[in-house]
């Protein structure tokens, strides 16, 4: 067991990290896949170690995938460099006229939030606006209506 402390800033740069690399991950996995099955003209694998290769990036991103579970559930302390913690909203567009103006704005809970996004995706959002606050995002989930994070 490793016991390892971060401030507030270091724990959301790498969720942050975590968050951003799975698709690399997972990109990675699949071409050593496809390449395992690639084959010589005498049958044998043209890339003997490729699906040991696929093999370690899918353990890698399960393994990943718990440490950011595991950040994600870790009791929070205040840091003592942070002077105030940046509250987030989490806010639902919905456009009423044309070409997507104008809209209207609703403030919505984190759950109803996830009802619309995927937990990566909100968790991205809420760490990119923690990281700039007074920056807002929004994710488009459906025709005109966007759902986001934003500072109060």
């Amino acid at each position: 067991m490793v016991t390892i402390k971060l401030n507030s800033k270091e724990a959301s740069t790498l969720r942050m990290f975590l968050l951003l690399t799975t698709k690399y991950r997972r990109e990675e996995a699949d071409a050593c896949w496809r390449l395992s099955q690639e084959k010589e003209p005498d049958g044998s694998p043209s890339f003997p170690k490729m699906r040991s290769n696929a093999e370690w990036w899918e353990e890698a991103d399960r393994v990943l995938k718990t440490i950011g579970e595991r950040l994600d559930a870790a009791p929070r302390e205040p840091d003592e460099e942070e002077e105030s913690p940046v509250k987030l909203k989490y806010i639902k567009e919905t456009a009423t006229g044309t070409g997507g103006r104008p809209y209207t704005r609703t403030e919505i809970t984190r759950a109803e939030a996830l009802e619309h996004v995927t937990a990566e995706d909100l968790a991205t959002m809420e760490a990119n606006v923690r990281r700039a606050p007074g920056i807002g995002e929004l994710l488009e989930v459906g025709p005109g209506t966007y759902v986001g994070v934003a500072t109060n």
